[in-house]
Parts: C-alpha cells; structure tokens; sequence
C-alpha cells in the first residue's frame, strides 16, 4: 500500500495504473429481458470516490450536444435522411499534486427519438448519462461486455455470408445434377434424397423437387 508522499510524488499516469487494477470490475443491475448483467453508473462512482481521494484525483464530466446527419444507403442511392442528436461525453482526469498533468476520455452516446414510457425531455439525460458510463468503463478498464461487441456481429455476417454462398453453390450443384440426367435409375432417384436430406432452405428444396419432377417426366418421354 502506498504512502501519502509516495502518491504525492506519482505522475497521473501511475496514479491511474493503481487504480485501474484496484477498482473492482463487477456488476451489480441484472437485465432480465436479456438474462446479462451490468453495471449502473452510480455503482462505477460509488468505486471510484474513495480511489480518487486515496491517490489525490479530480474527476469531471463534460457533456457536449453534436448534430449529426444520417445517411441512408438504401438502393445503392446516398439520401440525408434525417439529423441525430449524439451527446459526446468527455472526462477529465486531474493531478492534484500537478494540475497541469491531465488525462481525458471522450464517448458517444446517441439521443433516441422517442422511448416509451420516457417523457421526451428525459432523453438528452439517458443519452448522457450512457455516453458517461461508456468513458468511465473505457478510462478504468472495466469489461465492456454489457455491450454488443462489433466484431461478434460481424463474425455473425461473416457466417451468415460463408452459408448462403455454400447454399447457393450446392443448389448449383443440384441443378447442374438434374439436368444432366438422362436415365430413371438408383443415381437419378439418389439426388432427391440428397436435396430432402441438405441445409438447403424449404423454399429452394421446393424448387428442386420441381426441377426433378420436370426431368423426370422429360426423360420418361423420351
């Protein structure tokens, strides 16, 4: 545990490495439509107090309004669809023993159009009051998993991609097999139950069904 005099003689660097380590990373409020835990604001600054008292920190909070245009992409046209209200939160770290030395932290936390049950005027505060939980967890290092992590989103795309090409390819495949086909044998019969027995949508085990019935009665014609 350190002195008082050896806080005293700490940059604001060192002072925030302790804390970093020191402050408990836990989470006291349970969402129970999404079964997950997180952590409220107050809780973080409940922590952060008597930290901040112990190695000699000023903390302050300021909140700037930022008017951003969105845009739309849809039908590859770029359309301004609309301005959105972003609350940019910004905290300042202070060394007590040199106030010149200081530390800041910026987030961003859009205001939501409309939420129901929240009177409209409250919605610049909730905004705030996220954008100031999002610095406070991205300054201490505190897990941000409360939050939807980009990179699980993307690798959800990136799968969800990866099938539809396999789907695509193996409907190709399909197809190709079905028209190629020139007798009623064992084979012929066998490409049915490999289309019933694929990962391949209902609809499009439909359309195969189709295209085999219609080759099949070419081929008995013939």
């Amino acid at each position: 545990m350190s002195t008082l005099q050896e806080i005293k003689t700490m940059n604001i660097y060192e002072k925030l490495t302790i804390m970093q380590a020191k402050l408990e990373d836990k989470k006291d409020a349970k969402n129970a439509q999404l079964n997950s835990k997180y952590r409220k604001i107050e809780n973080i600054l409940e922590a952060l107090k008597p930290l901040l008292v112990e190695f000699r920190l000023n903390l302050t909070f300021n909140d700037e309004v930022l008017n951003i245009g969105e845009i739309d992409f849809t039908n590859g046209e770029i359309k301004e669809k609309g301005n959105r209200f972003y609350i940019k939160s910004t905290l300042i770290l202070v060394n007590i023993d040199n106030i010149q030395e200081t530390i800041t932290a910026d987030a961003l936390s859009r205001e939501a159009q409309i939420k129901k049950g929240v009177q409209v005027e409250m919605l610049t505060g909730m905004a705030s009051t996220y954008a100031r939980k999002k610095g406070l967890e991205g300054l201490f290092l505190l897990a941000d998993n409360d939050a939807i992590d980009p990179d699980a989103i993307m690798d959800k795309a990136e799968q969800k991609e990866e099938f539809e090409a396999h789907c695509d390819e193996l409907k190709a495949s399909f197809i190709n097999e079905i028209e190629k086909a020139t007798v009623l044998d064992d084979k012929f019969r066998g490409i049915k139950k490999r289309i019933d027995s694929s990962s391949l949508a209902n609809k499009d085990k439909i359309l195969l069904a189709e295209k085999f019935t219609m080759r099949g009665l070419e081929i008995k014609k013939d």
